[in-house]
């Protein structure tokens, strides 16, 4: 941890006026898509699916006691 405390120390000891940033993440977007319906709603096959299943919800071995 002491290592890496002193390379970013030395990191901000280098003079970097003048020097144009390559890239800012800031001036990006993020690609969009219309959001689509593509299947329907398949929650009762994989309810017949589960091995125990209550209602609307999967039943699964307790893990945390």
């Amino acid at each position: 941890l002491e290592n890496i405390i002193k390379f970013v120390d030395q990191l901000d000891s280098v003079d970097t006026d003048g020097i144009n940033v390559l890239t800012n993440p800031l001036e990006k977007t993020a690609k969009t898509r219309d959001d689509k319906v593509t299947a329907k709603n398949r929650k009762d096959t994989f309810l017949e699916r589960a091995p125990e299943s209550n209602e609307d919800y999967f039943l699964v071995p307790r893990v945390v006691e």
